[in-house]
Order: structure tokens, then sequence, then C-alpha cells
């Protein structure tokens, strides 16, 4: 595993939390079904890509 692997994974992080927060905007826009559903998936991907991040920091 090199440090771009761990860079990239950082930035989808960042991606996915943008996204979450776009997510809610559009939840309260009134579109709540779409809203959900993106939050819902922003945030089960975000906590995936946490723990892996936070797995291979602790293990190096």
């Amino acid at each position: 595993m090199s440090r771009m692997r761990v860079v990239a994974h950082l930035l989808v992080f960042v991606v996915v939390f943008f996204a979450l927060f776009v997510g809610l905007g559009i939840s309260f826009a009134g579109i709540a079904v779409w809203g959900d559903v993106l939050w819902i998936v922003a945030a089960a991907t975000g906590m995936i890509n946490l723990v892996w991040t936070v797995r291979y920091m602790m293990k190096h």
C-alpha cells in the first residue's frame, strides 16, 4: 500500500462528505426520497472508508 492510495481514500472521504451535505440540502429542498437515499449511501461509504483509513494508519 502506497501513500498515494491513502491520499486517494481521504479524497474519496472528502467527496463523500460533500455528497452527504448535498443530500441533506436536497432533503430540505423537498426531494426527500432521493436526498435520504443519497445521505444513507454517503454515510455508509464514508464510515467504511474512514474505518479502512484508520485501520491502515494503525498498521503502519
